[in-house]
């Protein structure tokens, strides 16, 4: 695989704050961690991983002003301080939320960029897990709510990136469409889309017990967000109403849950192909040590 750095799944839903490292891609996506934190209590461990030679970022630069291109701009200075400085490649910090205050408590205390979990909005909105329960029409409110909050805050010059948990696609490819859409236009910088069975179920509360979609159709999945993205952009483009913060460009994260139903080498292998349809990140859930996001890297 590519060598790319970063992403340790780590999380402490209980406490709907989530501290995850962020996708630091050395050729074109993201595909692994560096850095994890299992409880409050525990210590912050950092893996910090070698650097790439070349120091381009791979993919295009999205429209100027634009959530993705500050996401971009974000990866893109990190790589460029650690190459200059002959240093290894380290995580960047993504703080986790569920509302928009808790992106303001984030943003104005330093936090790089935003990722707003399907749990954290379920707990904060219903008190029950991420269980299929919450809908598109939820998400795109409280992704409003919280870049409506990050725009207005007046000690924000550039608000943090805020990556939007986009489940499944919540439905077939109409529903990708409006859910890409939808969470674009609503100021996502980058929305995850997952292979599990719809209506799906957080991989912490499924277990052994959760449901994964066959490899094609978690491709095709993922070539159906790339697909609605690109035509969401394009329409964005020949607009002359919506402005540059309405979504152009945005990322698409492909994200596999795959690992305690069909092993690590199907998490090998799915990674594999999302990196080919052209995802901008590739992310692995739930991997089982941190060998593992490690020989996920190579």
């Amino acid at each position: 695989m590519h060598k790319s750095s970063n992403h340790l799944y780590t999380s402490i839903w209980k406490y709907f704050i989530l501290v995850l490292p962020l996708f630091t891609p050395s050729h074109r996506h993201v595909t692994t961690a560096c850095a994890f934190l299992t409880h409050p209590s525990s210590s912050h461990i950092s893996c910090k991983l070698r650097m790439s030679s070349d120091v381009a970022m791979p993919m295009e630069t999205p429209p100027p002003a634009t959530p993705a291109n500050v996401l971009y701009s974000l990866i893109s200075a990190n790589r460029k301080h650690a190459y200059e400085n002959k240093e290894l490649l380290s995580a960047i910090p993504l703080a986790g939320i569920h509302d928009a205050l808790s992106a303001k408590i984030f943003a104005q205390k330093g936090a790089p960029a935003l990722f707003l979990s399907g749990f954290g909005v379920s707990a904060s909105l219903l008190g029950v897990p991420d269980a299929g329960v919450t809908s598109l029409v939820e998400m795109e409110q409280v992704t409003r709510n919280v870049c409506s909050a990050m725009r207005s805050h007046k000690g924000l010059k550039v608000p943090p990136p805020l990556i939007v948990d986009g489940d499944t696609g919540y439905g077939g490819s109409p529903n990708m469409l409006r859910t890409i859409s939808s969470l674009a236009s609503a100021g996502a910088a980058a929305i995850t889309i997952e292979d599990q069975v719809f209506p799906k179920m957080c991989t912490i509360a499924a277990g052994e017990k959760i449901r994964i979609v066959e490899r094609e159709e978690a491709v095709g999945r993922v070539r159906g967000a790339l697909g609605a993205r690109d035509l969401y952009c394009e329409r964005v483009s020949l607009s002359t109403t919506e402005s540059t913060s309405s979504g152009a460009g945005c990322w698409i994260v492909a994200r596999t849950d795959c690992r305690l139903a069909f092993g690590f080498e199907e998490v090998v292998e799915r990674c594999l192909r999302f990196e080919e349809l052209g995802a901008e990140i590739v992310y692995a859930e739930n991997l089982q040590s941190i060998d593992e996001y490690l020989k996920l890297r190579e």
